[in-house]
């Protein structure tokens, strides 16, 4: 009992030291107090630059994102695309492909595929992509599917529109019944008819 007595004491002892040196008596009061101020100001200016820099990273990292500049894994472009909120179709995942995923027009949303071992930055604009338009009007002035003779269009039983030029077979859009989307695939080289059919039956919403 004797020997906490005498601990508590001591803490006592020292609390005291501790703020005796705040005591306008103390010798050292001026130093003590100049160099709690510094030490105080650079804590705070520390802590406003670090968060102004983390939230600097943030909005660059979350604007390239945006923009269709960061290579996604299959789980991170499917938890994007959820966050996004808006409809956005693709040809579900494609085996050793990473993604980008572009939603900064609003009324369009892109999606690209990245063949495997490539980095986005050395993906030309004619890779596999699917392009989600809100509507038919928004499409009007990009789509060249249909532009041109030798247009072709399909219907299947299910109600879905296929679109596509027999003499350019790079691209086709895609109507689904009841739905105002429409979504245009393009092909980094020439596909045969069948190959279009079969790869507007795969067109799906990303869940």
């Amino acid at each position: 009992m004797l020997v906490i007595v005498r601990w508590i004491g001591r803490l006592f002892k020292k609390e005291y030291r501790f703020l005796a040196r705040y005591e306008r008596s103390h010798p050292h009061f001026i130093w003590y107090v100049l160099i709690d101020a510094i030490v105080s100001v650079l804590l705070v200016f520390g802590g406003f630059q670090l968060n102004s820099h983390l939230h600097s990273t943030s909005a660059a990292e979350e604007k390239l994102e945006r923009s269709g500049g960061v290579s996604l894994s299959e789980s991170s472009f499917v938890e994007k695309v959820k966050l996004a909120g808006n409809p956005v179709y693709w040809l579900g995942p494609l085996s050793g492909s990473s993604y980008t995923f572009n939603d900064e027009l609003g009324y369009l949303r892109i999606v690209t595929y990245i063949p495997a071992g490539s980095k986005v930055s050395q993906v030309a604009k004619s890779e596999l992509i699917v392009e989600t338009y809100a509507s038919a009007k928004d499409l009007t002035d990009h789509i060249h599917a249909t532009a041109n003779a030798g247009a072709q269009t399909s219907v299947t039983e299910n109600g879905m529109t296929i679109k596509y030029n027999t003499k350019d077979l790079t691209s086709m859009m895609v109507e689904f019944d009841g739905v105002k989307q429409v979504i245009e695939v393009e092909y980094p080289k020439i596909q045969s008819e069948a190959q279009l059919l079969q790869d507007a039956g795969k067109l799906t919403q990303v869940r």
